[in-house]
């Protein structure tokens, strides 16, 4: 069942509710075998979550995800801690979100849904230290040839950032009643990412317009009927604009001029693929409208 709450509820969710359903399960099978059988960085939707990183990288409520994963990273892989206490987290990060609540969406509680990266643990009546998973330290070591020690950590922490966002969309999907949702997410966080996501994932292979083709007005008419703010969607737009080997993003393959002003952007064809070959075999004619 899709997201129930009204902002949500529609066609276009239904359909994105299968899809992300169907990646996050795609991805949590790449990243639980990641140094085993797979090699992360040379899978398909390794690609599309990496250059997706985008639509959460400039939003203050969803990038202290990578503040946290950053921190993680340097103090238990990097240095090789065993630990870092949740207080020794939250003074590093200077954050005034819940930091509990987001290590607890990265843990192990729940073995067979949950994402497996830490393990959180209460020491004494006040204390909670936080360690690593035997899965964070078999994804690490697949980051591990990089030279640079800032560049390490930036592109698995992105990478990292964007598994625990899609796992948190899988929640939206799944949930059954509109207070499930509220009590997942009260503050409505993950609007944008569901919506960018909506856009350039799932629109791309089930919509009107050509198959990993669209305008920058099209975008831009579709977050803002869906309740997007305006630096939101112009900060997605200069993100999508920016294609470069240094850019946060590399989705868009190519930029040319559409007429009246307009931008036309492709995505890149081996995402394209990707995304059309999973929506065709788990998506499509599954969905009731």
């Amino acid at each position: 069942m899709g997201p129930p709450d009204s902002s949500y509820v529609c066609d276009d969710c239904k359909k994105h509710s299968e899809f992300i359903k169907v990646l996050f399960s795609e991805l949590k099978k790449v990243v639980s075998n990641s140094g085993v059988d797979v090699h992360l960085e040379n899978t398909d939707i390794y690609k599309l979550v990496r250059e997706t990183y985008f639509i959460v990288q400039d939003n203050p409520q969803l990038s202290v995800y990578s503040s946290i994963l950053k921190t993680v990273l340097s103090e238990l892989i990097i240095k090789n801690r065993n630990e870092i206490t949740m207080d020794e987290l939250r003074r590093q990060i200077k954050s005034t979100q819940n930091i509990s609540r987001i290590i607890e969406s990265m843990g192990d509680l729940e073995p067979d849904s949950g994402l497996n990266l830490l393990h959180v643990e209460r020491k004494g009546l006040f204390e909670e230290v936080i360690r690593p998973t035997e899965l964070l330290r078999n994804v690490a070591s697949v980051f591990g040839t990089y030279p640079a020690q800032q560049q390490y950590e930036i592109r698995l922490a992105s990478f990292l950032t964007m598994y625990v966002i899609l796992y948190q969309l899988y929640q939206m999907a799944t949930a059954n009643t509109k207070e499930e949702m509220d009590k997942l997410f009260p503050n409505r966080k993950l609007k944008a990412p569901w919506v960018a996501t909506m856009f350039l994932w799932t629109k791309r292979v089930e919509g009107d317009s050509p198959k990993g083709m669209f305008t920058d007005e099209e975008a831009r008419r579709f977050f803002a009927s869906r309740g997007l703010t305006s630096l939101t969607i112009n900060n997605y737009l200069a993100a999508l604009k920016t294609v470069s080997p240094e850019a946060t993003q590399r989705l868009v393959a190519n930029i040319t001029a559409a007429g009246e002003g307009y931008i036309n952007f492709t995505l890149d064809p081996i995402v394209m693929e990707y995304l059309d070959r999973l929506y065709n075999e788990r998506v499509r004619g599954n969905v009731r409208t």
